[in-house]
């Protein structure tokens, strides 16, 4: 029979309790908008406007990220919201409202940017409408923690449109690898590639690894205390762990999200390397986590630049509804012409033949 099936190697590396949820960093009491939520499916024209007052500074935000560039961040807003309320009635509440209204900006900043096909040279972090941190009694905390924010938005605005996308909406706005991969139209390998490759640029760029001495990279080999492992198994577990592997792997593990093998775990334990390493990610995302709750300005007039579009695409559906209707009316009497006359040549022929002659 052979000895029993041993459980499947690996184990998660965990982020600590600061950083395990990033859609709880800065995000609006949801309960808020259930009710308007279920008004605006039923059609109440005023509970949608109240929706777009309430998430517009959130989808502002969002799209400003994507796109960095005003003008185009308040076009992806106003089709946001023109997509979200010719859809409102499909919205089922399998993800929140605010998830629901993210996925969509991404979609729209996706198609704007596909649309143009250029890439705009307005760095995030120098926009004066860049929401500033809160106050801090110590001015030079103020001033490393602003230092920190500027170098975090601009490594963000130096990635490609691709992999900024997946970031943001992973590790900003907390949304999930399918999520985003439904949106985005790709697959959910393509989505942890994408962002495995935007958290490895990003930490080389806001975190940078200190200037290291010529010592070796420590490895972990020796086998395992275990006769009942197969003889493969024993020759995996005498596999050197090396720093460079572990590195590699991190930006993947480090939210728990892909799980690495016991040996990984066991050598980040022992290696003070490996340890900084992981220290500097989950540094990364506690960042990125928190930068949530800074957003630029709303721009003056944009709610009502959303409501006049919203009033304009009314009117529109309701003209067509209109014509469509003119149309049905129409269509309908020239049926009815053509079936009396129809009707008065079949009465003509049928007299006809009963004379001889045609009685029209």
């Amino acid at each position: 029979m052979g000895p029993p099936a041993h459980p499947a190697q690996g184990d998660p590396l965990r982020l600590d309790s600061e950083t395990t949820d990033p859609s709880g960093v800065g995000s609006p009491p949801e309960f808020a908008h259930v009710e308007l939520v279920e008004l605006a499916r039923g059609g109440d024209r005023s509970a949608f406007e109240e929706l777009v007052r309430v998430t517009s500074g959130d989808i502002y935000a969002l799209a400003f990220r994507l796109s960095g560039d005003e003008q185009d961040a308040r076009d992806i807003v106003q089709e946001t919201y023109l997509r979200a309320f010719r859809s409102i009635r499909k919205f089922r509440g399998e993800a929140s409202f605010s998830t629901w209204l993210y996925r969509i900006a991404a979609n729209c900043a996706s198609t704007a940017h596909g649309r143009r096909r250029r890439v705009r040279l307005v760095s995030i972090d120098t926009d004066p409408r860049c929401a500033e941190l809160p106050a801090d009694p110590d001015p030079d905390a103020l001033a490393s923690a602003t230092v920190e924010r500027d170098r975090l938005v601009t490594a963000l605005r130096s990635l490609p449109l691709a992999q900024r996308t997946v970031i943001v909406l992973r590790d900003i706005y907390g949304l999930s690898h399918d999520e985003i991969a439904t949106e985005l139209g790709i697959s959910g390998a393509a989505t942890r590639v994408r962002l495995h490759r935007a958290r490895r640029q990003l930490r080389a760029a806001v975190v940078p690894e200190p200037a290291r001495n010529s010592d070796p990279p420590q490895t972990e080999s020796g086998p395992t205390p275990r006769s009942s492992r197969c003889g493969a198994s024993r020759q995996w577990e005498t596999t050197p762990v090396r720093c460079e592997d572990v590195a590699e792997l991190l930006p993947g593990a480090v939210d728990g999200s892909r799980r690495v093998d016991r040996r990984t775990v066991r050598h980040v334990t022992t290696c003070l390397r490996c340890q900084a390493e992981l220290a500097r990610y989950h540094g990364l995302l506690r960042r990125l986590h928190e930068l949530r709750s800074y957003r630029p300005d709303l721009p003056p007039g944009l709610i009502g630049e959303v409501l006049d579009a919203l009033d304009a695409s009314a009117t529109r559906r309701t003209v067509r509804s209109a014509l469509g209707g003119r149309r049905l009316v129409y269509g309908g009497g020239a049926a009815l012409g053509v079936l009396a006359i129809g009707v008065t040549v079949a009465m003509a022929i049928s007299r006809g033949g009963r004379t001889g002659r045609l009685g029209i």
